[in-house]
């Protein structure tokens, strides 16, 4: 990806293509397609240590083959991220990669591997595990979703979204932490106070 500095920078088409919902830029300037992109939205992209692509969104698909809501882009190719069904029916809305080397995907998940969840979950390099049963949602605002995730400086998970807590009996309203060295929630202050607890 490329910063534009210039506020009268024009930009011109260099080429004509189809990307389904994804695309890429070479060094070179040129835009190009990741596979045959996937089938529907993209709502969040980070990288690995190795410089692949991870790819949230609300897909089923990705290049013509079963990948629900999660894929990697290792160029030349998509691969999945576990069993290619292990998110079915989710819609990742926030892919981080921790300093554990865990992929942390967060959004409307309701079960990861067949085990439920609520709204998120991470893949470990060869499965899919839960945290503590994920997020708590609210009973009159509606199901946990998380929308944001981001390491802090200890490498710990910081999630927000629509929750009021996290599994073990945690109670922090919209924002809440994931410590990774005692794989747990943890409250943020109590939270943040807004009429829906979304952050």
């Amino acid at each position: 990806w490329e910063k534009i500095t210039n506020s009268s920078a024009t930009l011109t088409t260099q080429a004509s293509f189809t990307a389904n919902y994804v695309t890429q830029r070479a060094a070179c300037g040129t835009w190009g397609t990741l596979g045959s992109g996937v089938d529907s939205t993209v709502r969040a992209i980070t990288s690995t240590s190795t410089g692949a692509l991870v790819i949230g969104g609300a897909f089923s698909n990705a290049s013509g083959a079963t990948a629900n809501a999660i894929v990697l882009w290792n160029n030349p190719g998509f691969a999945n991220v576990g069993a290619a069904t292990a998110l079915s029916g989710a819609i990742v809305r926030t892919v981080t990669v921790g300093t554990d080397g865990y992929i942390y995907a967060g959004g409307t998940l309701t079960t990861a591997s067949g085990t439920s969840t609520c709204a998120i979950a991470r893949f470990s390099g060869t499965g899919w595990q839960t945290m503590a049963s994920g997020v708590q949602g609210d009973p009159v605002v509606g199901p946990a979703v998380v929308y944001v995730s981001q390491l802090d400086k200890d490498g710990n998970i910081i999630v927000g979204g629509g929750l009021t807590g996290g599994g073990g009996g945690v109670a922090s309203c919209g924002i809440i932490k994931w410590n990774v060295g005692s794989s747990a929630w943890n409250t943020i202050a109590n939270g943040v106070r807004r009429n829906d607890a979304n952050v």
